[in-house]
């Protein structure tokens, strides 16, 4: 696939006009302007989002996250996103550019990952969105084929009805909010977290491995078209083992015993277990 440098979609998060771009800033019909990053990126997250001067994962986190990815230890997930999406892309005939997002990109490892492998000659507007400018500086640094933006799930600054395909990965989803940027008849492709994905680093962290698996349900506007699951192991070597706890949300967990424990580990046989829910936009 051929990927455009800005998409057509992107609107206003103040108003909701559409935003016109350029190298050097972004701009509505209202006069609403975003500043475009030097490595390419628009933040688009309006205050009223946030709880934090700088929400999401921090710059530390994201810089373990993508040591740990180049590893090559997710890779079949990415693989697994690349055959289902195809495989969907394949059954449309759209008489426009195939409109991507994925939503909670992170640092764009699996994001360009997935856009390369999808292959073919057809022309997509491909989004990138988060809401840590930290992940999304670091994802813009990998491609300029991407709209790289920093925003919200729950307020995407997308148009209504103009998206045709959206992943969202280890994410928060808003399924309203994904609902009301698909088009009729698109997809979007939810990746969560199996009961025993990471279970080894869990059971060196904590005393007590919980095991409950929560699951989302549709609501209204999304019918379940398809549900996989993928689960291998895999051998984390070296610095990647505090790599894994460190992009993690179990950093902050862990007593400073078990940091010590994960710190000491040079070798790590890890579970990777997921649950992928493939829905389709109806009315």
């Amino acid at each position: 696939m051929s990927s455009r440098r800005y998409a057509r979609n992107l609107v206003c998060p103040h108003c909701g006009s559409s935003l016109r771009r350029d190298t050097a800033r972004a701009v509505c019909a209202n006069g609403h302007t975003f500043d475009v990053s030097r490595r390419g990126y628009v933040n688009l997250l309006p205050a009223h989002l946030t709880r934090s001067r700088s929400p999401g994962d921090t710059r530390a986190a994201l810089q373990h996250r993508s040591r740990f990815l180049s590893g090559g230890y997710f890779d079949r997930l990415s693989d697994l996103l690349v055959m289902k999406s195809r495989g969907l892309l394949e059954q449309t005939r759209r008489n426009h550019p195939i409109s991507l997002l994925d939503a909670g990109c992170g640092e764009g490892h699996l994001t360009t990952r997935w856009l390369s492998g999808l292959g073919g000659g057809t022309e997509v507007d491909a989004v990138g969105s988060d809401i840590s400018k930290w992940a999304i500086d670091l994802a813009a640094r990998r491609s300029s084929n991407v709209d790289w933006i920093v925003a919200s799930n729950r307020e995407l600054p997308i148009a209504d009805d103009s998206v045709d395909l959206i992943t969202c990965v280890f994410g928060f989803p808003h399924l309203d909010c994904f609902r009301r940027v698909l088009a009729l008849g698109g997809w979007l492709l939810l990746v969560e977290s199996a009961s025993d994905h990471l279970v080894e680093l869990r059971s060196l962290i904590y005393d007590d491995v919980a095991t409950k698996q929560s699951g989302i349900e549709a609501k209204r506007g999304f019918t379940l078209i398809d549900r996989d699951a993928l689960r291998y192991e895999t051998t984390v070597q070296g610095e990647h083992v505090w790599d894994l706890l460190a992009m993690t949300p179990h950093f902050y967990r862990a007593s400073e015993s078990a940091k010590a424990r994960v710190e000491g580990t040079r070798e790590l046989a890890l579970t990777v277990s997921i649950r992928l829910s493939i829905y389709e936009a109806t009315r």
